[in-house]
Order: C-alpha cells, then structure tokens, then sequence
C-alpha cells in the first residue's frame, strides 16, 4: 500500500485471484496488518479502516464499517519500551541498516532497539493508524523522548509523515539530531525534542516519484508514522542503541 496507487493494488488482488480460482489452487494473504494488509493503513481497525475494494478483489464479504469519530490525543502514550506498543503502533525498518527490536543491552527492562551500519536514506519506523492520530492538541507542549547510546557522533533526522494517498502527500515534520544535542559517550542519554521546535521538510511521493518542497501543508491530525532516518549520510560503522521512545506532553 506505500509503493503503488490503490486501483492497481485493487486490479492485481482481483487478476491474482482469479487466476488461482480458475485452476482450483488454495491461496493464503500474508498479512492483516502491515502494508500488505487489508486496512486503508498498515495500522487499520476492523470495524473502521478496513478496505473494502481490496477485501472484494480477494474473493471476501467485507464487513459493515463504522465511521469513526477523530478525537485529538490529550495526552502521550508509549511508542516502545522492550516491545512496540501494539495498541497503538507497528515497528519495521527499510534499506539494508543492521535493525533489532531485540537488543539485550537495554536502559530499563529486557530489550532496547538496535540500529547499525545505516546507509544514506535508511530508516526505522512506527507506523500509526493515522484515522486516529490526530496530534494536534500535543503541538504546543508536547514532546517526543527517548534514551539513547552511541560512542560516536551522529547525524539523524527524526520525522512525523502524513499518510500519501490520491488526494494528500507523505508531507514530513522532522528534527535533526546533530552532535552538540549530545556527548557521544557509553551511557545512556535522555533525548527530549519538543514537538513545537520540528519544521516541515516536504514529502517524496511515490505516485509521480518527485520531490515536493514543503508548502505548510503538513497536517498533524492525521499521523501516519514515527521515522529515525539517516537522512544526510551514511552512517557505516556507526551503532546507535535506542529505548523507552514515548510521546509526551508537559
């Protein structure tokens, strides 16, 4: 769902499924979730989000979907602390960086998350349903923190995206985490950045691969997803530890 337009996605579920039909071959969806799934999102709900022309190409009755009312957040939520909080987010990583959500030397509790040997343009995410991400009530004193380890100086950019569809672009809110935020040293770091102090980058949108510079179009009710990006360079040889990441508000 991230990589092509809805009604080629929709064409293909249909053409793939009558193919196996005619010639009497058992078929199995990877996933519910994720961005093979069958929600309008990687992080939908059945009752709500559920694509309906998707469901149909696929052979299925969807269910009855509910409208469902946007209610902004009044207050922070976990993000990742030893497990993604499945409530509310899924985790994954794109390029070919070294990615663990298993990494036992953590701050607190069992695991934290391991991010190594990133190059240029690798990212590691947490995917919002973005139906029911509506940020903007946290604008203002809110916050994104997270404890950090690293022994060399780093250069990050950390990023809210909006969802990209027919209608609207994945316009991005980012920070750029720089080496005077913090010493590298061996101990974990407390990393606090108000969510006031990021600034609208623009979007690359995959349907007309282009880069759209930013125009203030960035919309902090509808969230999609959560990035940490090696937005400026590689960073080969660079193993950066993170955990306890929530949002939070003052």
């Amino acid at each position: 769902m991230n990589n092509c337009r809805i009604d080629d996605r929709v064409r293909w579920y249909q053409y793939v499924t009558s193919a196996l039909d005619r010639r009497n071959i058992s078929r199995t969806s990877w996933d519910y979730y994720g961005s093979f799934g069958i929600h309008t999102s990687e992080r939908g709900n059945f009752n709500h989000d559920v694509n309906i022309d998707v469901v149909r190409a696929m052979g299925f009755t969807p269910p009855l979907q509910i409208p469902r009312p946007l209610e902004p957040l009044s207050d922070g939520f976990i993000i990742f602390d030893d497990y993604p909080n499945h409530r509310h987010v899924t985790a994954g990583s794109w390029g070919e960086a070294d990615f663990s959500l298993y990494e036992t030397n953590s701050y607190q509790g069992q695991f934290a998350i391991r991010w190594a040997n990133a190059s240029q343009y690798d990212a590691y995410h947490f995917s919002f349903d973005p139906s029911s991400m509506d940020f903007s009530a946290l604008v203002e004193d809110g916050f994104i923190e997270f404890m950090m380890k690293t022994n060399v100086p780093v250069l990050f950019d950390i990023r809210f995206t909006n969802v990209e569809s027919s209608t609207s672009l994945p316009w991005r809110m980012r920070y750029t985490f720089n080496n005077t935020m913090t010493a590298p040293n061996t101990n974990w770091q407390l990393i606090r950045i108000p969510l006031s102090m990021m600034s609208e980058h623009g979007a690359w949108a995959v349907r007309d691969s282009r880069w759209h510079p930013p125009r203030g179009e960035f919309n902090w009710q509808r969230v999609n997803r959560l990035e940490f990006v090696a937005e400026h360079d590689d960073l080969t040889g660079v193993e950066i530890l993170f955990d306890s990441i929530r949002i939070g508000k003052n």
